[in-house]
């Protein structure tokens, strides 16, 4: 699915396809919606899209152990590995 990136905000239905590409679990996925959707007005503007994007990448890369104490839902992965 593809994501128009000239609208100024996008709503959860919009950019569901790209962010469950991800792989990531749903609950994580809606744990890191609650992060970036600052407002919660259940639309993200092209930065708090951007962030998302960019704690996915973060969460699946490993990093995420290190930076913050995230809730059962969003790791999934033993932390102690990455370390």
């Amino acid at each position: 699915p593809e994501l128009n990136v000239s609208l100024l905000q996008v709503s959860g239905g919009d950019c569901r396809g790209v962010l469950m590409n991800s792989g990531l679990p749903q609950p994580a996925l809606a744990y890191l919606w609650g992060l970036v959707d600052i407002g919660k007005t259940g639309m993200l503007s092209r930065e708090q899209f951007a962030l998302a994007m960019h704690l996915i990448e973060v969460r699946i890369s490993g990093l995420w152990c290190q930076m913050v104490s995230w809730p059962v839902s969003f790791m999934n992965l033993n932390c102690s590995s990455a370390l």
